[in-house]
């Protein structure tokens, strides 16, 4: 409408109009001709009090950088800015005022008068977090106009917690978001699981989708050897320094222009950039010390020998040099504490960060390189260690057309500890376990001529093992304004992931009894991923409203090569790591190739910052499906009403600062099944027969199988008060994945243990997600700032056909959750035998399955954090605690997991001391046993299956997670000394946990697996 009335050359048309309709011989004509003759006298006259259109251009104060879609308004008058910040607006009167607005940005009004012609506007960036910038799926927005559920955490916060897996610092501080540590080794996985499970298969991977800086990251969130072992995991290798933020795509609207590859969330990872000004250079350095969060209490010497003694009594054996030696041969006044021996030193860490920032107007840059070391807990054991380097350059050419960003990282990282986890030790190793080194560090195999009955612990001294990863991260954004409103971008990366595992076992780590040569494994994992991504966008106003339309193209391609090679047979331990010298070995190999395309596009559609919708949809083409079957089409749509700013709720509601609605629906799926699924597969067999190997099927064929479909559901409600300085925000999820693609069990007698097809299955996620942030003092000295989440979920498996009929018949129930718990009703200790027992619920006489029944569940029944931020002049407070209500497997699964049971050779937790002992007992521990065959020994393995309601309890916590304290000194300070910034601070993280766990952590509650560690740090940061 601005071009239709600018220049007259409208009113031209109307006049060319009216004419024409005067010279038709029809009354109606000449009607209508008179009535546009009327509306070009009443524009003449419009025209004539105006008489002239102002143009400008509007820029932000913060960089100097136009802005695009600002509303400019005068009178009746409105206008928009284009991309270049440019403006042009009829103005009704000679003098008057010019209101520009836009989100983010402080509102301004500018006079004018006759001589006015052109007006040049600057707009302060406003300090709201509704304002800040929230990275979405190809695109950037802000919460306030966002349409999607997106979490997100800022790089101060994640700065502020000392972990090595940059993933650890998302642990209870977004909702929707579960996240576990599965290990207390530095680098190792995390588990994420994003608004509940989705997948009948508990094995099979359900990672979220993983990008960074636009580049799709490690294919899952682990990196697993050749040998078999699960061990760092690619995110340990990201120097969590170098993270801008980490956004959390969870709801449809803002996952499903991903596709099939969101259909478990997606994790946005930014890197930090360079700015412009002058160049700055900052360095950090901090040490620290390491040591395990929370150890269970196991019997000492005194405790140990009583169970022992006790055990040989019940089954009426004599104990023996062979079957007891540790209550006939070793000391029995011998006192160690294994936990504390090989679990529980203290390990100290250093962090070094170095970076370079600055640029011009034009151009900006930032290179960070950083290195970290973390001694380990595990004695005797060398240390982790992670070096990594980051380049981003960032330009744009004078006439603001051409903009180019490229990003480059590099991280490599090593631990040399020990194969397996010394934790396990701990509860197997009896407490008088006899000395297994002498005074020239030499193993110790035997103890008065009978060997050790558990060899050497610290045979691990003696091995060489080391696993090593390295990592290359590229990626490059090129954009193009081709005219006012169309821009035409290409994104491309590639990554690559490499590890390295060698164990070498010499002869001089190995029981000479069993073993007189030495041995070898390495493994190799190298994973390659390349993505180019074209782009168009388009930025227009339409009857009013920002009109954004963007349309692409993905192609990706993945290949992962492993090799393995094992070798015995070693006779010197000096020729250990030369295959040649091997008498035997084998080598195994395996590559996948994994392509994918798609097309995606989204419609943004944006009324007055008032009334937003959002279309986005993909269509996905996967290697991993038959042909004609190959493609897949997902979409979404997202609505938002910003509600306070209608005049008439403004009216009713005068303290109502911000009030928004936001729903979303659609449809994402998945391919997470594994390369080459749908076709018969064939390996060759180790041995060769007549100089040949021979080939053999490994996989069933099924070209049917079609693409997962996860429907979401999402509804929002955000509310303001007291000009912002308070935000509650509650959604509700309802998430319904189904035709699950699961690897599902076959009955040996095929030939194969599992197939993979789509189940008719539903499984059900819904929850509440609840934020309130509050801002409670600001503006002075001091400043305290509060953020509480909460996030109350259900899972259920909502349908599946002939259930009673599948192989998932005894573990899953129609109506529960997949996490339940289905077992046998224990009743405790028989009060007259001793031995564990069960409820009989048929009363048949026979425990069997149809006695197993559901118990309850495992998933949390609530979870969230709560983080209160203070500053106080230079001083900085920030204490964040997680907390989660939820049943876990206690002690008593990692005890009954094995064949051995309280009273056999090994130690265990004291909860066992409340034993029954004799007639009469009432108790839940039964009476220990040390030999195979007995009654309690059955009962124990019959325990031991862990599908029973002895085996869970409470594991709920509250864990001080992060406390961090910081001071910079004044600038007139260290001005003198020619820096611009001095920091010193202090974090610690897993400060204090408090639970009635029975076990030794409540988050990985496994009593073999080294617990999360507590860290304190101390250093020192300085910009020059």
């Amino acid at each position: 409408m601005k071009n239709f009335y600018k220049g007259g050359r409208g009113l031209c048309y109307l006049k060319r109009l009216s004419h024409l309709f005067k010279s038709k011989n029809n009354r109606s004509c000449t009607l209508f001709g008179f009535v546009l003759s009327l509306i070009c006298v009443l524009f003449s006259d419009a025209q004539a009090q105006s008489g002239r259109t102002l143009g400008g251009v509007v820029r932000s104060t913060a960089d100097g950088q136009p802005i695009a879609n600002a509303s400019v308004s005068s009178d009746k008058q409105q206008a928009r800015t284009d991309t270049e910040g440019k403006f042009a607006i009829l103005v009704n009167k000679p003098n008057g005022t010019i209101i520009i607005k836009h989100i983010g940005f402080t509102e301004q009004s500018v006079a004018y008068d006759e001589k006015t012609t052109s007006i040049n506007i600057q707009l302060a960036p406003v300090d709201n977090i509704l304002d800040e910038a929230v990275v979405i799926g190809y695109g950037t927005t802000t919460r306030r106009l966002n349409t999607g559920s997106v979490g997100k955490i800022s790089g101060a916060d994640i700065t502020n917690q000392p972990v090595s897996n940059p993933l650890s610092a998302l642990s209870g501080r977004i909702p929707g978001v579960v996240v576990s540590q599965t290990s207390g080794v530095p680098g190792s996985r995390v588990n994420i699981e994003i608004q509940g499970r989705n997948n009948l298969n508990p094995n099979q991977s359900a990672d979220p989708l993983f990008i960074i800086d636009g580049v799709p990251f490690a294919a899952n969130n682990d990196a697993t050897n050749m040998l078999g072992n699960t061990l760092l995991s690619p995110f340990a290798l990201i120097n969590p320094a170098d993270i801008e933020s980490i956004e959390v795509l969870k709801d449809a609207d803002a996952t499903a222009i991903y596709g099939s590859r969101g259909a478990y969330g997606v994790v946005l990872i930014t890197t930090k950039k360079g700015s412009s000004g002058k160049t700055v250079v900052k360095a950090g350095l901090h040490r620290g010390i390491n040591r395990v969060t929370r150890l269970v209490d196991l019997l000492n010497t005194e405790q140990y020998l009583e169970m022992r003694r006790e055990a040989f009594a019940n089954d009426g054996v004599t104990p023996t040099v062979s079957n007891a030696p540790d209550l006939v041969l070793w000391d029995q006044h011998a006192q160690t504490d294994w936990q504390k021996e090989l679990i529980g030193s203290s390990a100290s860490s250093t962090d070094a960060q170095l970076s370079l920032s600055g640029g011009s107007k034009y151009t900006q840059f930032m290179v960070n390189g950083a290195y970290q070391q973390d001694n380990m807990v595990f004695r005797y054991s060398k240390p982790y260690t992670r070096t990594s380097a980051r380049l981003n350059l960032n330009h744009r050419s004078e006439n603001e057309r051409l903009q180019i960003g490229m990003t480059a990282g590099y991280g490599t990282n090593s631990t040399k500890n020990t194969v397996s986890d010394l934790t396990n030790l701990t509860i197997v190793l009896p407490p008088n376990y006899p000395k297994t080194r002498d005074q020239e560090d030499d193993l110790i195999w035997e103890y008065d001529g009978v060997p050790l009955y558990y060899g050497n612990p610290y045979a691990y001294t003696k091995e060489k093992f080391e696993s090593r990863s390295n990592a290359l991260m590229t990626n490059m954004n090129l954009s193009y304004r081709l005219w006012k409103s169309l821009v035409a971008k290409v994104s491309a990366g590639y990554n690559t992931t490499t590890t390295f595992t060698e164990y070498m076992a010499p002869k001089l780590a190995k029981d000479p009894q069993y073993d007189v040569d030495g041995s070898m494994t390495t493994g190799d994992n190298t994973y390659h991923n390349w993505i180019v991504e074209p782009q168009l966008e388009y930025n227009d106003v339409l009857f009013g409203g920002k009109f954004q339309v963007l349309l692409g193209t993905t192609f990706q391609q993945t290949v992962n090569d492993r090799v393995r090679i094992s070798a015995t047979g070693f006779t010197a331990d000096e020729l250990m790591g030369s295959l040649g010298a091997a008498t035997t070995y084998n080598l195994s190999s395996n590559t996948s190739d994994y392509r994918y395309s798609a097309i995606f596009g989204r419609i943004n559609y944006n009324i007055m910052d008032r009334y937003i919708l959002n279309l986005s949809g993909r269509r996905d083409g996967s290697s991993r499906f038959s042909a004609g079957r190959k493609f897949g089409n997902f979409g979404a749509v997202g609505a938002v009403w910003i509600f306070s700013e209608e005049g008439s709720i403004k009216d009713i509601l005068p303290f109502l600062s911000f009030g928004k609605l936001r729903t979303s629906y659609g449809i994402t799926g998945s391919d997470n099944i594994g390369d080459y699924q749908y076709m018969e597969t064939w390996t060759h067999a180790n041995t060769p027969y007549l100089n040949v190997k021979a080939l053999y099927p490994s996989g069933l064929a099924n070209a049917n199988f079609r693409w997962e479909a996860n429907r979401k559901l999402s509804l929002s409600v955000d509310l303001g008060f007291l000009k912002d300085r308070l935000l509650f925000n509650t959604t509700y999820f309802d998430n319904r994945s189904s035709n699950q693609l699961i690897s599902t069990p076959l009955p040996r007698i095929t030939g194969f243990t599992t197939i993979i097809e789509n189940f008719p299955a539903t499984v059900q996620n819904t929850g509440w997600e609840l934020v309130v942030q509050s801002t409670n003092l600001k503006g002075g000295d001091l400043n305290w700032s509060t953020n509480i989440n909460m996030t109350i979920p259900r899972n259920k498996l909502l349908d599946f056909p002939d259930l009673d009929r599948s192989n998932f018949a005894n573990t899953y129930i129609v109506g529960r959750s997949l996490n339940l718990i289905r077992g046998y009703v224990a009743e405790g200790v028989n009060p007259e035998s001793g031995l564990f027992t069960y409820t009989d619920l048929n009363d048949d006489g026979v425990l069997n399955i149809q006695d197993r029944i559901y118990l309850g569940n495992l998933d949390p029944k609530f979870y969230g954090g709560l983080q209160n931020s203070f500053t106080y002049k230079g001083f900085g407070i920030d204490i964040f605690m997680e907390y989660r209500r939820q049943m876990g497997r206690n002690y008593m699964n990692s005890l009954y997991s094995d064949v051995r049971v309280p009273g056999f050779i090994g130690n265990v937790p004291t909860y066992v001391m409340e034993r029954w002992q004799q007639p009469g007992d009432q108790t839940d521990i039964q009476k220990f046993s040390a030999n195979f065959g007995t009654p309690a020994t059955a009962a124990g393995l019959q325990f031991a299956n862990g599908h029973n309601t002895s085996v869970f309890s409470d594991a709920s916590f509250i864990r001080l997670k992060t406390l961090a304290v910081n001071y910079t000194l004044p600038e007139k300070w260290v001005s003198k000394w020619g820096i611009d910034r001095l920091q010193v601070f202090g974090r610690a993280q897993n400060l204090f946990t408090w639970t009635s766990y029975k076990g030794s952590d409540p988050e990985v509650q496994n009593l073999r697996v080294l617990p999360p560690l507590r860290t304190y740090v101390f250093g020192i940061e300085i910009n020059l």
